[in-house]
Order: C-alpha cells, then sequence, then structure tokens
C-alpha cells in the first residue's frame, strides 16, 4: 500500500471527511463547518 502525504490544508481549503472522522469541534482545528462532512480552512 501506498501512503500520499501532501502538506497542510491550505486557506480556505476544504476538507471532506466521512462519518466516522466527524469532529464536533471543528474551531479547535481553524476549521468551519460548510456542509455534513465538509470543513473549511478559516483565514489567518
Amino acid at each position: 500500500m501506498k501512503l500520499y502525504q501532501i502538506g497542510p490544508l491550505k486557506q480556505n481549503g476544504v476538507l471532506f471527511v466521512a462519518s466516522t472522522e466527524q469532529t464536533f469541534s471543528p474551531e479547535q482545528y481553524q476549521l468551519t463547518l460548510m456542509d455534513t462532512f465538509f470543513y473549511q480552512k478559516a483565514i489567518d
């Protein structure tokens, strides 16, 4: 199996997660909830 590391999420970048990875406090990770399972990185 090959793993890829592409670096940190850029400002305004969108993160999609599956239901088991959902977070209930996205602010803790500088993310805002866009929609179910979609988070956006906050602007610094």
